[in-house]
């Protein structure tokens, strides 16, 4: 049996509501501790944007971008339950957005074969399958992200870790959370190329 643990939107609009997750070991949602300078970093990127939120568990992320100003979030979790929580936590706050139940993979083409492209894409895979690296790769070759946009990507800590990027891609900004990792990844600016 799944017991819903709850998280909080921590700023904006919707600050103070309360989400439902799930307390599996698998579902592993952000914390506050690390929500808060993660979103203080991206501020300037969220207004009128679109926010794709890949691996979304409970949507704590995306749902926290639409709070902050963003026009549309995307969800994607292949698992049943996450999917279910996420449309429970949209529903309270009644925004603009999808929730699709599917994997990664299919829904990246999807998205290509629908030519949708994300100013924010936030891509916190299960840290045990090392997918950062395909999944980048893939949106890379897509064109899922717009000139201006950028990935947030969530991922276990390692003083070693390193992205190979696809061409013209660049990690900007690099932060530790205790065990956990954020990598920051635009487009390289014109005058740097």
């Amino acid at each position: 049996m799944l017991r819903g643990k709850n998280m909080r939107i921590i700023a904006g609009k919707y600050k103070g509501r309360v989400l439902k997750s799930l307390e599996r070991i698998e579902v592993r949602p952000t914390l506050d501790r690390i929500k808060q300078p993660l979103f203080s970093i991206i501020q300037f990127y969220i207004p009128h944007s679109i926010v794709l939120d890949l691996f979304s568990g409970s949507g704590a992320l995306g749902l926290e971008a639409l709070s902050r100003g963003a026009d549309e979030a995307v969800f994607v979790d292949k698992n049943k339950d996450c999917c279910l929580v996420t449309e429970n936590n949209v529903k309270m706050i009644g925004e603009n957005s999808t929730v699709l139940c599917k994997d990664y993979a299919s829904a990246l083409m999807n998205f290509k074969a629908k030519n949708k492209k994300f100013d924010i894409i936030f891509l916190d895979p299960p840290y045990a399958l090392n997918l950062g690296q395909p999944v980048i790769e893939k949106i890379a070759e897509y064109k899922l992200l717009n000139e201006d946009g950028i990935i947030v990507y969530e991922h276990l800590y390692d003083k070693n870790f390193k992205l190979k990027l696809p061409k013209r891609l660049e990690v900007y900004d690099s932060r530790k959370y205790g065990i956990v990792g954020i990598e920051f990844v635009r487009f390289i600016l014109d005058n740097k190329i």
